[in-house]
């Protein structure tokens, strides 16, 4: 009895505290990043397992950072007991962005990888979670001999896990990483930084821009000399998108440099005029963004189908191609692609330098896609 009486004094103590409204707003809190993981891959977060997933994407955050001077948030992991066996998920912004399936110690290869042209009868199939192609996992000890090794359980993990940051940019770039490459420019031109923002361009507009770019993987690293072309361009755009349109068109070499190969060369895939004119008939109005494509499911499914068709035969890397387009469709363009071939870049004829050689691999009309759809 003495023992609950003391335990009503302690909560009569803290009452006034539980019951201070005010104090509610601690309980307040959202992660950016976070990776929930079935039991089963629990084990890919501890310390001594070498096929580690934190270790993993340390190494992702310091690659992008490298590359596109964009620093992937503080992530945080959790376990899910609702989750399929083997299965992790990823959230941005507490919102669930994507889910796979992967398998420690397996790895992960796809037909053509080590001269494999089909799949061996002890491996497990799967889906590529980044661009849907089937795949098969086999274990470790069945890869010891392969001149390719395949892609570990976190490896994968972190592969999905860029290519959603970079998707997601305008979710995590935020207000502090603005100010951080405020501060770099101050260091470098102090009234060149202060002339941008907010003279030129409000803090937001300068966020949405560089959020953009990093989408659309145009390295940021520059940051000065982008501010330099703000202030330049500035005259000619006021508008946010098409100061971002204008300043892309200035950045055309650090773009081509991005995409080509070791030769200067970007693998072009062209729009032809038909296909253009059909896009542009069919376009619809976005207040927030860049017009949106009304295409049908099947036009849609024949587009994505031709276009991955001709980059699969021309046997190139998705990295070194592009397609290559008109100023008025090349955002509606991206934004299309995006969620169906991500990686490939889409470039307007302005955007590309004049050090850079295009190879043509193939073209998109209106006319192929109804062939196609004629066959089906």
């Amino acid at each position: 009895l003495q023992q609950k009486i003391n335990n009503l004094d302690e909560l009569n103590k803290k009452m006034p505290k539980i019951s201070d409204a005010y104090r509610q707003y601690g309980r307040i809190k959202s992660d950016k990043i976070t990776i929930y993981l079935s039991d089963e891959l629990i084990e890919l977060t501890e310390k001594n397992n070498e096929d580690n997933l934190v270790v993993s994407n340390i190494k992702l955050r310091q690659d992008i950072t490298d590359k596109y001077a964009y620093v992937i948030p503080n992530i945080r992991y959790s376990d899910d007991a609702e989750l399929e066996p083997f299965q992790y998920r990823i959230d941005i912004r507490e919102v669930p962005a994507a889910t796979g399936l992967v398998y420690p110690s397996y790895r992960m290869l796809c037909k053509g990888q080590s001269n494999l042209t089909r799949k061996p009868s002890n491996a497990i199939s799967g889906i590529d979670p980044i661009y849907f192609l089937d795949v098969f996992w086999l274990k470790e000890e069945d890869t010891k001999d392969f001149w390719e090794k395949g892609l570990s359980a976190s490896q994968v993990i972190s592969q999905h896990l860029g290519q959603l940051c970079i998707k997601h940019a305008q979710d995590l770039l935020d207000y502090k990483d603005v100010n951080k490459f405020m501060e770099i420019v101050r260091k470098e031109n102090f009234d060149l930084a202060e002339n941008v923002v907010p003279e030129i361009v409000a803090m937001g507009d300068l966020r949405y821009i560089l959020a953009s770019l990093v989408r659309e993987r145009v390295p940021i690293k520059d940051i000065t000399f982008i501010f330099e072309k703000i202030m330049d361009l500035y005259s000619f755009a006021v508008d946010k998108e098409i100061l971002l349109e204008k300043l892309r068109i200035a950045l055309k070499r650090q773009i081509s440099y991005s995409i080509c190969d070791s030769n200067s060369v970007i693998n072009s895939i062209t729009i032809e005029p038909d296909l253009e004119k059909y896009i542009k008939d069919n376009l619809i109005e976005s207040e927030n963004s860049a017009s949106i494509i009304n295409f049908s499911d099947e036009e849609t499914e024949l587009l994505m189908t031709n276009t991955a068709k001709i980059i699969e035969n021309a046997k190139v890397r998705i990295e070194n191609s592009a397609i290559i387009t008109t100023p008025s469709i090349r955002q509606s363009l991206f934004s299309f692609y995006e969620e169906f071939i991500p990686g490939l870049t889409i470039l307007a004829y302005e955007e590309v330098s004049n050090e850079i050689n295009l190879e043509e691999i193939g073209t998109l009309s209106k006319k192929v896609i109804y062939k196609s759809k004629k066959k089906k």
